[in-house]
């Protein structure tokens, strides 16, 4: 095997052994300690089909435990609420008497993600839904004001003016930020992604940017080239083609047999051959630049072997425009057998002019874990300054502080037992990267799996069980996606409230600035000094876009 093969091979080895090690600590820890009556009844959460049917049995902890009363309570210390509570009846008094003069001045000054430390994880950690009601009440007045200011009627001779107002929003929404939904994890357990998207969509909260790696990268695939009115009916099981695994099925002996002889060899437990002819079926020939144009989502896929920060495997619509989305997403999962493929303007698919950038080069200098980091391009390129990363790494999963199923369990002393040893790792393997002296394999996962902290980033983990590492050895079928779309749902439930809080402004002026922007978007075509009139960042020079242009005339030479 070679190296690849074997950390691949190693990964799985991993993942089963975590798998049935928590499961063991699991049982002898629910053997031998009585659960309180919290306990058993946010236990009965876990078992909600859907989200209303969680919200209802999750109020009636609130009410029972008179959290509900905490939500209703405004002072705080954990969040400057006179602060919010001045701001939220300044701008309802300002949009009451038509002061756009003075509605536009609050906005601008003071429209935070984190303002008055409103998206603290810890006013979360109380009720079960939701979180003050101040908070709720801020985030709704400014999108309220933001939509209003959206729809004043404007003329060249008023204060308000078409330019401004157009100009206003693009440089609110620079100034907020944007979040980038990162997907993370690898063989069968890749599904459970699903599950997180669904829930994200259904309640209005999914970023148009996401990013993939691995399975993960498959999954970021199959969501972005389908648009929001296509989505409910793809994360349907039933939508998804698997007509690829079905033709090398089996008895599940046989599939054990195949699976297990792949993983010892060539470190992987499926066939890239089917999986290539799986995602194929599923995504076609379409590029970034197509899927981007067709859904505006914009779809990150990470690919690992890059040397150095400029070429930190990072394919995107600005990066790699004509590249078929399906072939980078089979380069993600590390194998050397696929070739990335490019679509000219004929439409004739050839090979890729510059992927000789993401092919392995001689060893350079090691640059720190964050630096090496893909993710850490997607903040440069994207203007981003939060991330949700859904991570389905079963070896990861008792290390990581999830803020989805684990929300509430700091009443309990497993999860802070588990949280501290996370920490000192993390410590440890950056002492040792700083002296150079991580082992090769284990600083690849890390790189691979680091994501900037920057907006304390929300984590979503599934509830893995040793039963579920059963399903490795199997293909995928309907069923399976339908149990792992759950499991991805139930995770992301008890995040949501947190989610929405962080997210709902930056969506509503998202939505805003392409609305306007399509009604007219050539009467705003010259942007204003110092900012950057498209998805990208800008400090006062137009990065992308000399990027792009630059990235295009080198597809166009050839490459010796």
């Amino acid at each position: 095997m070679t190296k690849e093969e074997e950390d691949r091979a190693f990964s799985a080895w991993l993942s089963l052994f975590i798998a049935g090690l928590l499961d063991w600590i699991r049982w002898i820890w629910g053997n031998t300690h009585s659960k309180t009556p919290l306990q058993v009844l946010s236990a009965q959460l876990k078992t909600s089909e859907s989200y209303q049917e969680y919200v209802g049995r999750a109020d009636v902890i609130d009410q029972y435990y008179e959290f509900d009363v905490w939500r209703q309570q405004q002072p705080s210390r954990k969040y400057d609420w006179q602060l919010l509570r001045g701001r939220v009846d300044a701008m309802a008094r300002a949009r009451q008497n038509g002061d756009l003069s003075a509605l536009v001045e609050g906005l601008r000054s003071g429209l935070l993600r984190n303002l008055g430390n409103l998206a603290s994880k810890e006013l979360h950690k109380k009720a079960f839904v939701g979180t003050k009601f101040l908070i709720e009440e801020y985030i709704a007045e400014v999108c309220a004001s933001l939509r209003y200011l959206s729809q004043v009627p404007t003329t060249d001779s008023t204060p308000n003016s078409a330019q401004r107002k157009f100009n206003f929003f693009r440089e609110t929404r620079q100034s907020f930020g944007r979040t980038a939904l990162i997907l993370q994890g690898g063989t069968v357990f890749g599904l459970f992604h699903l599950g997180v998207i669904k829930a994200l969509h259904e309640q209005n909260t999914l970023p148009r940017i996401i990013a993939g790696h691995t399975v993960g990268a498959l999954i970021a695939a199959l969501v972005c080239i389908h648009t929001d009115d296509e989505l409910p009916s793809f994360l349907s099981s039933q939508a998804i083609d698997l007509s690829a695994f079905r033709d090398r099925s089996g008895s599940s002996w046989a599939q054990l047999y195949r699976k297990l002889t792949r993983l010892i060899t060539k470190g992987v437990l499926l066939d890239v051959k089917v999986l290539e002819r799986c995602v194929a079926d599923n995504v076609g020939d379409t590029t970034f630049e197509e899927a981007y144009k067709r859904t505006k989502r914009i779809l990150n896929i990470t690919i690992s072997g890059g040397a150095g920060a400029e070429e930190s495997g990072l394919l995107n619509y600005l990066t790699a425009p004509n590249v078929l989305i399906r072939t980078a997403a089979l380069a993600s999962l590390g194998t050397d057998k696929v070739e990335l493929l490019a679509k000219e303007e004929d439409g004739t698919v050839v090979p890729w002019d510059l992927a000789y950038s993401y092919r392995k080069r001689p060893s350079t200098p090691k640059k720190s874990i964050s630096a090496e980091s893909p993710y850490t391009r997607i903040t440069e390129l994207f203007n981003v300054n939060h991330f949700i990363v859904s991570q389905a790494r079963p070896y990861l999963a008792p290390f990581l502080s999830s803020d989805s199923s684990d929300l509430h369990k700091h009443h309990t002393l497993l999860p802070s037992i588990l949280r501290l040893a996370a920490l000192e790792i993390k410590h440890r393997l950056q002492q040792l990267d700083s002296l150079g002296l991580l082992p090769a394999r284990v600083r690849r996962f890390v790189v691979d799996e680091y994501v900037p902290s920057q907006g304390d980033p929300v984590v979503i983990v599934p509830a893995l069980y040793a039963s579920d590492a059963g399903k490795m050895w199997r293909n995928p079928t309907k069923e399976m996606i339908e149990y792992f779309v759950l499991k991805g749902e139930r995770a992301t439930w008890p995040a949501l409230a947190l989610i929405d809080v962080r997210l709902r402004i930056e969506l509503t002026l998202d939505r805003i600035f392409l609305e306007i922007k399509e009604q007219d978007e050539a009467a705003f075509a010259m942007p204003r000094e110092g900012v950057e009139d498209s998805e990208g960042s800008s400090n006062g020079t137009p990065k992308i876009a000399a990027k792009v242009i630059i990235t295009r005339k080198l597809r166009a030479q050839s490459v010796t």
